[in-house]
């Protein structure tokens, strides 16, 4: 197979051919400007698109109900440049370079010519066929029902809830199946329930085009590890904390935390949420989220008030707070 850089003002020309695309970089476009050129310019004997004849198939019912509007859409935009191009004449141009080659192409042929083929479409659009996979699937069977022996009642199973529920549920026996206890507790605390994956797993079933994250190179993204590194600073921060205790020492006696409403208004407070802290974290424990709250550099008070810069450029609000970016 020949690959080449995809062209939407190239030669239509017959046959068959493939485009292939990531998410997110203009397959819809294309598949659009396509139909508004084969309306305008015609097949191969100049014959424009009869709407009766056009087969769109996709994946979803979200992504047919977006690909029938962002046709409709695109044949508007076509009117809209022929219009302009019959009042200004060889004067209009556009950037959009499949708009001004189907102006190009309708002056070839008569602007009045492009303008009543496009006028056509619009009309008769909803005569167009854009359905889903199975949609299609279905089409074919009760009309070839004779020839395939199907049962013309037969009814495709439309139900996207139950697959998404019936994929995450065989995911979440694949990846907690021997898992470490510090993943399934770190999924516990990102509260990646059965229910809220099911919700999650519905919204990305439900996108016409979702976009993947790229790989992140040079990164170690296993979470477990994450998190027991993140413990392991943690700790050893909290078996010391004499910086920690010194800078609060330090912005008292600047005045910049008195009172009840601020981070750390006396020093038997702090020392306790530091004892307190280590207890949690011995024999490899994990912390309490309400215990590092309380040296967490982003948490405020009711107030509205943070840490001081000073406490925070110290060991254990540092280490805390790679901690909560690990969850």
């Amino acid at each position: 197979m020949k690959h080449e850089r995809y062209d939407a003002t190239e030669d239509l020309g017959g046959g068959m051919r493939a485009l292939e695309a990531s998410a997110g970089t203009g397959k819809t476009f294309a598949i659009t400007s396509n139909v508004l050129r084969l309306v305008v310019e015609g097949d191969d004997d100049g014959q424009p698109l009869d709407m009766e004849r056009l087969l769109l198939v996709t994946f979803t019912r979200a992504a047919t109900a977006e690909l029938e509007d962002r046709v409709r859409r695109r044949l508007v935009e076509g009117q809209d440049a022929l219009t302009k191009a019959a009042v200004h004449g060889e004067g209009w141009t556009s950037d959009d370079g499949v708009l001004q080659h189907v102006v190009d192409h309708a002056r070839g042929i008569g602007v009045a010519e492009a303008q009543r083929r496009v006028e056509e479409a619009l009309r008769t659009v909803d005569q167009a066929t854009v359905t889903t996979i199975h949609g299609f699937c279905h089409q074919v069977l009760r009309q070839a029902a004779v020839h395939t022996d199907a049962d013309p009642a037969v009814q495709i199973d439309t139900d996207d809830d139950r697959l998404v529920r019936a994929v995450v549920d065989d995911w979440m026996v694949r990846f907690t199946h021997d898992a470490d206890e510090a993943l399934l507790e770190l999924l516990d605390q990102l509260k990646l329930k059965r229910d809220g994956l099911h919700t999650i797993g519905r919204v990305v079933a439900g996108e016409p085009d979702p976009l993947l994250a790229p790989d992140v190179p040079d990164r170690d993204l296993d979470p477990v590890a994450e998190l027991e590194g993140a413990l392991a600073v943690l700790r050893r921060a909290a078996s010391d904390g004499a910086d920690t205790i010194a800078a609060a020492e330090a912005a008292k006696a600047a005045g910049e935390i008195t009172g009840n409403e601020t981070w750390a208004p006396a020093r038997h407070r702090l020392l306790g949420r530091l004892e307190k802290l280590r207890e949690e974290l011995a024999d490899g424990g994990r912390p309490d989220p309400k215990t590092l709250q309380g040296f967490d550099p982003a948490y405020e008070t009711s107030s509205g008030k943070q840490m001081p810069d000073g406490i925070a450029a110290t060991s254990i609000p540092r280490a805390v707070e790679e901690l909560v970016a690990t969850r």
